[in-house]
């Protein structure tokens, strides 16, 4: 520890290390500020991204709660011999249909936080497995 002391002290008197020191020093945040400067906009493009994709979620779960309503309310009316069967599906369609278009955005919100959190997705988790 004394050694590792002295030595820095000494190497600290030669101007020329301070000079190279502070070379490298600015060296690096140049490249720190590059690499900042261009991930910048990809961070506001994703925040961006997650806010449409969560207005979009809002309204997908509420055309899922109105085709889940719709499809209960053919059931009962094919029950009660006013609509035939063939209602009660095509309403299951839609239904099914809805509920797909919401587990696919709640993907995609999903993939762009893992974007934003990991900085570079479930890629990154991969080559971390490997």
């Amino acid at each position: 520890m004394v050694g590792r002391a002295a030595q820095v002290l000494s190497d600290a008197g030669r101007p020329g290390h301070l000079a190279s020191r502070n070379r490298q020093l600015r060296r690096g945040h140049l490249q720190l500020s590059a690499i900042c400067a261009d991930r910048f906009p990809e961070v506001e493009d994703n925040l961006a991204a997650l806010r449409i994709l969560e207005q979009e979620a809002e309204q997908q779960h509420t055309a899922t709660s109105s085709a889940q309503e719709a499809l209960q309310i053919f059931k009962d009316r094919y029950i009660g011999g006013a609509d035939p069967y063939l209602q009660v599906i095509t309403a299951q369609t839609a239904a099914l249909s809805n509920e797909r278009n919401d587990v696919d955005i709640l993907r995609r919100r999903m993939d762009g936080l893992a974007d934003q959190t990991l900085g570079g997705g479930w890629s990154v988790l991969e080559r971390l497995g490997e």
